[in-house]
């Protein structure tokens, strides 16, 4: 039913009530295929735990996600990447409609703000086909994010929109 993050997916009305809960630990390396690339010489695990509970059409979530120590390359401002999200979604199964608020923060995330709140709506247009209208407001803190001139931002204002065609 959820719109996920940045309100990509599609909208499916839950017609049962549930409860969920995942915790996660990984860190680059083995056994992941792959590894990581060698964009940094240290390896830093991460961990991450998320929570849903959907009584029908309503669902909420909640999700926290960050490094488990510093990461040496970086500067002290940014050597510990740590995010949150959280998220309520009202469906309208009728009306082939939901809509969802957020709100989510981040620490030590270069480029994003430290916390950033918005409205999204999906709807299921036919079948195999919906559209997703999203506004987020993220407000800055610090110094991480700056333009060519070094200022920092205080603010930005995001508008999107997605069409998903299943297929």
């Amino acid at each position: 039913m959820g719109l996920g993050a940045g309100g990509r997916g599609a909208v499916e009305p839950s017609v049962v009530a549930g409860r969920q809960l995942s915790v996660g630990f990984g860190r680059c390396g083995q056994p992941f295929p792959g590894g990581c690339g060698d964009r940094y010489v240290d390896r830093v695990a991460g961990a991450s735990a998320y929570v849903r509970y959907w009584p029908g059409t309503y669902e909420a979530t909640f999700e926290l996600l960050g490094a488990t120590r510093s990461i040496v390359e970086l500067d002290n401002d940014r050597d510990r990447p740590f995010a949150w999200n959280a998220e309520w979604v009202r469906a309208f199964p009728e009306q082939r409609l939901a809509v969802a608020l957020r709100v989510e923060g981040s620490e030590e995330l270069e480029d994003e703000p430290g916390l950033q709140y918005g409205i999204a709506a999906t709807w299921r247009i036919g079948r195999q086909v919906s559209l997703t209208l999203e506004y987020l407001h993220g407000e800055f803190e610090g110094d991480l994010t700056t333009n060519d001139d070094d200022q920092a931002y205080d603010h930005v204002d995001r508008f999107g929109g997605l069409l998903s065609v299943e297929f």
